[in-house]
């Protein structure tokens, strides 16, 4: 009987509480994850560098010193993804945020393009050259969203989309991600008698949701107990 089981059945034996504590073993191998689903619209070449696929970026997205002439998918680590990732948002939220203050200072009225996050899904799931971000319309009170700038949108712009979608959704950097999370321990619980329990995730499947390639896991009884978010960027 291990710790946790002890600390269990003594909780049980002298309060007459039970406390859910969800064990697994610790070497356990998480469920394999699903085969990603982008839009063909953004295949790769066969063969191709990420520097040849987004010539564009090279000097523009720098993560540690390197450039993406420096990073190669299938033997860096994959903190390295991770780091080249955040760089992409943040060249790609400075871009897309110049867009839409150069867009508003020239009268557009982009409050009119507001939709639902959920209608924006369908329509970009429709036209995978879309490319959505958040807004709030100065104009009307909870108008909150997600407009299309596609048709402002700099080569640059779609490139970093295509690219964070690369990264985001890369099998060794999801593995790394999920991996970690089955690393014990996962998380502390402390109840209201200060007892502490070690709580491991129990996902038994995951599954991609949006077009944003969210994964959701599920426990053995279809609920929903973890989500690592999708890291694409123009994507609702």
């Amino acid at each position: 009987m291990n710790r946790i089981t002890l600390a269990l059945a003594a909780a049980v034996v002298t309060t007459g509480l039970v406390l859910f504590v969800a064990t697994r073993d610790a070497h356990a191998r998480p469920p394999a994850l699903p085969p990603v689903e982008l839009p063909a619209a953004w295949s790769q070449v066969e063969g191709e560098s990420l520097a040849q696929r987004y010539p564009e970026l090279v000097d523009l997205v720098v993560a540690d010193g390197h450039t993406l002439a420096d990073l190669d998918l299938e033997t860096c680590d994959p903190q390295l993804i991770d780091a080249f990732l955040t760089a992409t948002w943040r060249v790609a939220n400075g871009m897309q945020t110049e867009l839409v203050a150069s867009l508003e200072s020239a009268g557009v009225e982009l409050g009119s393009r507001l939709i639902s996050r959920d209608l924006a899904r369908e329509r970009f799931e429709a036209n995978p050259h879309a490319y959505f971000v958040a807004y709030s319309s100065p104009r009307s009170f909870g108008g909150r969203g997600f407009i299309d700038i596609a048709g402002e949108a700099s080569p640059e712009l779609f490139a970093c989309q295509r690219l964070s979608a690369e990264l985001s959704t890369h099998p060794r950097r999801e593995a790394a991600l999920v991996g970690a999370m089955y690393a014990p321990p996962m998380t502390t619980r402390t109840d209201s008698s200060g007892r502490e329990s070690t709580v491991y995730p129990q996902v038994e499947r995951w599954e991609r949701e949006g077009p944003s390639q969210r994964l959701v896991g599920y426990d053995a009884t279809d609920h929903v107990v973890m989500h690592i978010a999708g890291g694409c960027v123009g994507v609702p």
